[in-house]
């Protein structure tokens, strides 16, 4: 009896050190923090309203769904304009609905991209790019109808494919052998929201950013300081929580079934860059109004794949979108002097 007792204490601690565990706030006091200073670059013909950029090789590629000379223009790292490609219609060889898929799981060493449209997602060779090839000659993935609604691509395999689409649910896992498509989610229900939708929770009280690498899928949320890190699988294996990660659980509300935001709440993360082994989280940690008005500045979340955090980036720019090798940052930001979009880059090797 003595050691069913003793036993029954054990399984009760480590109940308890579990649910400790899941619930731990990380500690950002003895993370490294350095200062980032963005430089405005100097493009040749540049887009007016870029929503992405990423590295493919040597070449730094703007996404610009609304330019009609071609929505991807591909220039070299000092700001000299190769080539456009892509327009968006109706036609045999257009794209209706292009999608910007930065994701750095997808940009391959023989210069591929992917670009996204409603029915399939395409694998863009950016050298064909530079000389105009036409979309119906582009290898491609369909995508089932059931998905046309989605957002982000975090895998496509042989026989996987894992989207994020609007709907009720975070994550979509469609198996290409049998057809199957899986839903999951992964969102914690907030008390006071108890009445909220599955809809209403995962895209709007629960919004987020989603990305992938080689070895987990991350979702960085909006309206939490928070990250969850999942597996291939489809796993929750890390629920990193910042400090006052729930700061706006007091802050928002239902009102006709949608989510309401007081003025002070505050947005956090808006964008993941993946590496092959890393994320870089953006976080705004600020107003929504502080950042219409281009008074906040952005910081840079740097972790392994698995969330945990090794530096944080301070930038001295609003920035929205950005990408990054070893030696430089190229971002997307609102100029302090007009409110227009700009490309900025920055020596981050000289910031060590």
């Amino acid at each position: 009896m003595k050691m069913k007792n003793i036993y029954c204490l054990f399984l009760i601690v480590l109940l308890v050190s579990c649910t400790k565990e899941k619930n731990t706030i990380v500690n950002l006091e003895k993370i490294q923090t350095r200062e980032i200073h963005l430089e405005k670059m100097n493009l040749e013909d540049a887009p007016l309203f870029p929503r992405g950029c990423c590295f493919v090789d040597s070449s730094l590629v703007l996404f610009d769904s609304k330019d009609k000379d071609g929505f991807l223009s591909i220039y070299n790292l000092e700001g000299q304009l190769l080539g456009k490609y892509g327009t968006k219609g109706n036609g045999p060889n257009d794209f209706i609905h292009p999608k910007f898929i930065s994701n750095g799981k997808f940009i391959t060493a023989n210069r591929n991209m992917y670009i996204g449209d409603i029915n399939a997602v395409y694998t863009l060779n950016i050298d064909a790019a530079l000389v105009d090839t036409r979309k119906e000659e582009l290898p491609y993935t369909e995508i089932p109808e059931k998905l046309s609604m989605y957002n982000y691509i975090l895998q496509n395999t042989n026989i996987l494919l894992v989207v994020q689409q609007t709907g009720d649910k975070q994550l979509a896992f469609y198996d290409k052998e049998t057809c199957r498509t899986d839903f999951k989610n992964y969102f914690e229900k907030i008390p006071s929201l108890n009445n909220a939708s599955d809809l209403c929770y995962v895209m709007q009280i629960y919004d987020a950013y989603y990305s992938s690498n080689d070895t987990t899928m991350a979702i960085a949320y909006k309206n939490r300081k928070q990250i969850d890190i999942l597996s291939l699988s489809g796993d929750l294996i890390n629920r990193v929580y910042f400090p006052d990660y729930d700061y706006n659980d007091a802050r928002m509300s239902l009102r006709n079934g949608n989510l309401y935001l007081s003025e002070d709440a505050k947005m956090f993360f808006s964008f993941v860059f993946a590496t092959v082994d890393s994320y870089y989280f953006l976080c705004w940690d600020d107003t929504r109004e502080n950042i219409k008005a281009g008074k906040a500045k952005t910081k840079i979340y740097k972790t392994d794949s698995y969330g945990n955090i090794q530096e944080i980036m301070q930038l001295d720019k609003s920035v929205s979108y950005f990408c990054l090798n070893q030696s430089h940052l190229y971002a997307i930001g609102i100029s302090e002097e007009n409110l227009d979009l700009e490309v900025y880059y920055a020596d981050i090797k000289k910031t060590f």
